[in-house]
């Protein structure tokens, strides 16, 4: 389930960046995106750019999807969620960001069909 999840993010046009809560994207930009999603750790999206280690163009792509207001974002049960930080759980996904959700996997790969695309930005 959880590559699964990880390919939806990607056909939308995003990376998932393993991100602590020590990380910045000065920080995890240059280790480049996830291969995976584990189980004990969290993650940030940026678009998908050109070279996805370099700083300087995850940067302007965050700028770039921001500006258009296309934020990572889903909706579950009616409510955009932000996904700022997501954090893999043994049985849930909890997003992180202004509220925490509690997303089963099932219930954030299904969500995942509404995440803003922003394939568009290379």
């Amino acid at each position: 389930m959880l590559s699964e999840i990880k390919q939806k993010i990607n056909q939308r046009g995003w990376n998932v960046y393993e991100f602590s809560d020590d990380d910045t994207i000065y920080t995890a930009a240059p280790r480049g995106p996830a291969t995976s999603l584990e189980i004990g750790k969290q993650y940030s999206l940026f678009p998908q750019v050109n070279d996805p280690t370099n700083v300087e163009q995850v940067q302007s792509g965050c700028r770039y999807v921001s500006q258009g207001g296309r934020y990572a974002t889903i909706a579950h049960k009616g409510m955009p969620i932000v996904l700022v930080i997501v954090a893999v759980h043994p049985a849930e996904i909890v997003t992180r960001g202004a509220i925490e959700n509690h997303l089963s996997y099932q219930d954030f790969s299904r969500a995942l069909e509404t995440l803003t695309s922003v394939i568009d930005i290379n």
